[in-house]
């Protein structure tokens, strides 16, 4: 559904075979005749952002089909159309190097998964008022917050991929105490759930 796989249980390989069927027909070998180097970065760049987006941004792709997208960016920049062997000149850490600091800036497959669910992780601890957040809200969370979120069985594929995209993003949502920009009571920095909600309730005219 809007390019999106309806799948059943956790997503598998099989799932994808449109998507990766899609990038290889874009990536096609003949291409790389017809492109010098500069296009066929342009072809690879524009390539990734765009075919497998749909499903990235809601679904971890299994290790496989990333692994395979990979592949067909690699073939792409460095083969020649006449065979499938092929020599890289430069490793391909060099290749997913961002630009400014000496690389190709080519996105690899599972970085671009986990930057996109990391935005739904995002909104999850933002934007409380969207519809899609209140309900795994109520779902999953029942007041806690998702850095503290643990999978259960019977989950939705897009929570349990959440909180798989979650194990890479957890330390960078910390927040850093003394900024201002954090409650000690009503901000989850201990990942481990509200503080107001674990210290008993004292009225002022209790106290001596």
């Amino acid at each position: 559904y809007l390019g999106v796989p309806m799948t059943h249980g956790q997503p598998r390989c099989a799932d994808f075979y449109d998507v990766m069927d899609k990038i290889q027909g874009r990536l096609a070998a003949w291409k790389s005749k017809l492109l010098n180097k500069a296009g066929k970065l342009c072809l690879v760049k524009s390539t990734i952002s765009s075919i497998p987006v749909y499903s990235m941004q809601i679904l971890w792709l299994p290790q496989a089909v990333c692994t395979r997208i990979d592949q067909a960016c690699r073939r792409m920049l460095w083969a020649n159309s006449d065979n499938t062997r092929f020599w890289s000149p430069v490793s391909w850490d060099v290749v997913t190097q961002p630009t400014e600091f000496g690389g190709l800036g080519v996105r690899e497959a599972r970085r671009v998964n986990v930057s996109l669910l990391g935005k739904l992780v995002w909104d999850m601890l933002t934007t409380p008022q969207k519809p899609w957040v209140h309900l795994l809200s109520n779902l999953y969370l029942q007041g806690d917050s998702i850095l503290c979120a643990q999978n259960r069985r019977g989950a939705s594929p897009t929570w349990s991929s959440l909180l798989k995209a979650l194990l890479y993003l957890r330390e960078g949502f910390v927040p850093q105490l003394g900024s201002g920009a954090s409650s000690l009571w009503y901000t989850d920095w201990s990942s481990t759930g509200l503080w107001c909600g674990k210290v008993p309730f004292v009225h002022i005219a209790d106290t001596n």
